[in-house]
C-alpha cells in the first residue's frame, strides 16, 4: 500500500524517523512512499523574499536527492492531504509532529478529513530534540528559569538519530511547479549544505564559549535556519557533540 509522507520542518532524508515509518509501512506492502510538500498559502503568503527564497532552493535541493520525486501541491492541507490519500489509495499519512499553535489546530483538522477519507495521519517525532512537554517541574509545570530547564533537559536525554534508511522508492506522480523565486537565498540550502557546515563549525567549537560573540571571528553556527526547516536534526548534532570535549561543545549544547 502506498504511503504518504508529508514534509514540513524535516527537509531531509537522513535521520527522519516519521519517514523511517513511511518507507517501512511501504515495503511491507511492497509500494512506494509519495514525498509530499504542500505549499499553503496561509503560511506563504505573509513570508518575505528571504524567507521564501531559501525555502524554494531548499526544496529544490530535496527533490534533486530525491532523483526528482518530490510531489509539491500548493492549497489547504485539510484539502490537498484527503484527496492525495484517495488518488493513490494511501491509508497513512506520516509526518513530524507539529507543537506551535497553527500546526496544532492544522493537524487536528486534517486528521479529521484523513479519517472520513479512509486513512489517517500518524506522527512520529518532531524538530526538537526533546519534544515540548516532556522536560517539567516536579510539579508538572513548564519551567521558567533557564538553567534548571538545561539542567533537566540534559538530566532527560534524547534519542540518537534515526537508522539510516538507504534507497527509498519513491512514487512517481504528477507534481505542481514551485513559484519563481525572487532571488538567491543569502546562504546555501539543503541538506548537504547544512551537513557541510555543521561539519566545519564542529572543527572550531572548543573555541565558541569565549569566542562566539567576537565579531571578527568565525565562531557562530549559522545552523539556525537550517534547524528550522529541518535540513538537519538536534539528534545528529547532540551525537556528534558527544565526541567533543570541553567547554565549547558544552555551550553549543545548551544553545540546542
Amino acid at each position: 500500500m502506498t504511503t504518504i509522507h508529508w514534509f514540513r520542518r524535516d527537509l531531509r532524508l537522513a535521520d527522519n524517523p516519521a519517514l523511517n515509518n513511511a518507507w517501512d509501512e511501504a515495503q511491507a506492502d511492497d509500494s512506494d512512499v509519495v514525498g509530499l510538500f504542500v505549499l499553503d498559502d496561509a503560511l506563504w503568503g505573509p513570508s518575505g523574499s528571504p524567507r521564501r527564497d531559501y525555502l524554494l532552493a531548499s526544496l529544490r535541493a530535496l527533490d534533486e536527492s530525491m532523483g526528482g520525486r518530490l510531489v509539491v501541491r500548493r492549497g489547504d492541507p485539510v484539502d490537498v492531504l484527503p484527496s492525495l490519500a484517495r488518488e493513490v489509495g494511501a491509508q497513512t499519512v506520516h509526518v513530524a509532529e507539529s507543537f506551535e499553535p497553527y500546526g496544532r489546530a492544522r493537524d487536528e483538522k486534517v486528521e479529521s478529513a484523513l479519517t472520513e477519507a479512509g486513512a489517517r495521519l500518524q506522527r512520529t517525532g518532531s524538530a526538537y530534540a526533546v519534544s515540548p512537554g516532556r522536560v517539567l517541574t516536579r510539579t508538572g509545570t513548564p519551567y521558567r528559569v533557564f538553567t534548571p530547564f538545561r539542567t533537566a533537559w540534559l538530566d532527560h536525554g534524547w534519542r540518537g538519530p534515526a537508522a539510516d534508511l538507504g534507497p527509498v522508492g519513491w512514487a512517481d506522480l504528477e507534481s505542481e511547479p514551485l513559484p519563481e523565486a525572487d532571488g538567491e537565498p543569502l546562504r546555501p540550502a539543503g541538506e548537504a549544505a547544512a551537513i557541510e557546515r555543521w561539519h566545519e563549525f564542529l572543527e572550531d567549537v572548543d573555541g565558541y564559549d569565549s569566542d562566539r560573540d567576537r565579531p571578527d571571528l568565525d565562531l557562530t553556527s549559522r545552523l539556525s535556519v537550517p534547524l528550522k526547516w529541518g535540513e538537519i536534526h538536534p539528534r545528529t548534532l547532540l551525537a556528534d557533540l558527544e565526541q567533543a570535549r570541553g567547554d565549547g561543545a558544552a555551550s553549543f549544547r545548551s544553545e540546542l
